[in-house]
């Protein structure tokens, strides 16, 4: 008989009530938030084979697995975006919201081998796809040592270290890692601190940017992934396991948020608006007003369907 983990209570947002249980103790960050999401999307990912199943009844080993990774990628690029703008302070939650789209689709992978997606080996076996951990040995003892930590309040001190970490196992940006150096873990800093400020200013830039980070980082976990759970006959994704309809999202919204920016643009060619006598710096105010007021306008409408899709 297999260890299995309880799913946790029901809660509003489950990628809110993650970041709550990660930021417990943020120095065991990555075994936390392993346990909880394997809680939480065991259940989701066996839902999730069963669909593909119906959708694709005559599909091969390959093609269903290419299919959960298909759309593992449009649902991580989808969870995962927070607009910009002063939403982008939300950042963590959206790593946490994108981070379990990651998770139930290697669960789901799981399942397609005839694992059990609530088994305890899961998470060992989860560790070690993130890159939290080098072997399933070392996942283990740390995962051991975790459950039986005493946790520790790091809220207030550890929060861009955390969305770091977060960052991190989610593929968005690399260093960090149990062996990472020195220069790595500075181009780590550097990357999470240029997507929180271009986030807040240059949303049109970061939506993008963003959405192509999510789609590159979740093909690349699907891949190990398959080849863990599935190395033959092996399938190799790349743009055709992920690209078209996770492509069609960014360049989507990338469209919407460019027309308020390109509108201001005109409005204030047009009507020969200066800041300081300079045209220039009236154009560089103009894009960055209204890219944020069109950030604005799109996470709110995010997060209103996010909450209506939960009534459901």
């Amino acid at each position: 008989m297999t260890d299995s983990v309880a799913p946790p209570k029901a809660s509003r947002s489950l990628a809110a009530e993650l970041w709550h249980a990660v930021m417990a103790d943020p120095r065991r960050l990555p075994e936390r938030l392993a346990l909880f999401a394997v809680r939480a999307e065991s259940g989701r990912a066996a839902a999730l084979v069963a669909r593909v199943h119906r959708d694709l009844p005559d599909a091969t080993s390959q093609e269903l697995r290419a299919e959960v990774v298909t759309r593992g990628t449009r649902l991580t690029v989808l969870e995962g975006s927070v607009i910009g703008g002063p939403f982008v302070l939300l950042i963590p939650v959206a790593f946490c919201a994108a981070l379990l789209v990651q998770i139930r689709m290697v669960l789901a992978l799981a399942v397609l081998d005839e694992r059990d997606p609530a088994d305890r080996e899961r998470v060992v076996e989860l560790l070690v796809l993130q890159g939290a951990h080098p072997t399933e040995q070392e996942a283990a003892a740390a995962l051991t040592a975790a459950e039986r930590a005493e946790p520790v309040d790091g809220r207030r001190q550890n929060w861009l270290v955390s969305v770091r970490r977060l960052a991190y196992l989610l593929g968005v940006i690399g260093g960090g890692g149990p062996s990472s150096s020195r220069l790595r873990a500075v181009a780590g800093w550097v990357s999470v601190a240029a997507v929180i400020v271009i986030g807040f200013v240059l949303p049109l830039i970061w939506v993008p940017a963003m959405g192509i980070s999510y789609q590159r980082a979740t093909t690349r976990l699907g891949q190990r992934s398959c080849d863990y759970y599935h190395p033959e006959p092996r399938i190799i994704l790349g743009p055709q396991g992920g690209w078209r309809p996770a492509g069609a999202l960014i360049a989507v919204r990338t469209f919407l948020g460019a027309v308020l920016p390109v509108v201001s643009l005109l409005v204030v060619l047009v009507a020969g608006v200066r800041v300081g006598e300079s045209r220039w710096a009236a154009l560089a105010v103009g894009v960055v007003a209204a890219s944020l007021v069109g950030a604005t306008i799109a996470a709110v409408r995010h997060l209103h369907r996010h909450r209506n899709r939960r009534r459901r």
